[in-house]
């Protein structure tokens, strides 16, 4: 276990289905995902922005669907439920898109709407993207 990817966590969220299903966000850009039953190995682990990873929201409509947003001023959208050849869990990087707000520090899906998500950052304005509108995010999911 590499204890310098939990350094200086930034976001936690519980999967909206799946009980034990906790994704963590770090400083360092990563997003890691925990069964709550074993918090001495990750599920899985990956470098999902480039700085630091802010925050990450699951569909609450969609299953396995996940945005998170990070100081690179990016949003992206992963298929969580996706795996390597080895069958061991590995988030898809599905669609990204610059929000143009500046460093993002907060994402959240919409509860009534499964396609649209809103992001805010150092800029102090809302941007509302509807993934639907991506070939690569509708085609996907």
């Amino acid at each position: 276990m590499n204890k310098k990817l939990y350094k200086d966590i930034e976001s936690m969220q519980w999967h909206p289905t799946q009980e034990h299903s906790l994704v963590v966000t770090t400083e360092s850009g990563h997003l890691i995902g925990f069964d709550s039953r074993n918090f001495t190995q990750p599920v899985y682990s990956v470098q999902a922005h480039a700085k630091q990873c802010s925050a990450a929201s699951f569909s609450p409509h969609i299953s396995g669907m996940l945005a998170t947003v990070g100081s690179d001023s990016i949003c992206k959208v992963w298929d969580v439920t996706s795996t390597n050849t080895e069958g061991k869990a590995e988030p898809k990087l599905i669609s990204k898109r610059d929000l143009k707000q500046g460093e993002l520090f907060s994402v959240q899906f919409y509860s009534d709407i499964a396609w649209v998500l809103a992001a805010g950052g150092s800029k102090g304005e809302v941007a509302i993207w509807d993934t639907e509108e991506s070939a690569e995010i509708k085609k996907h999911f």
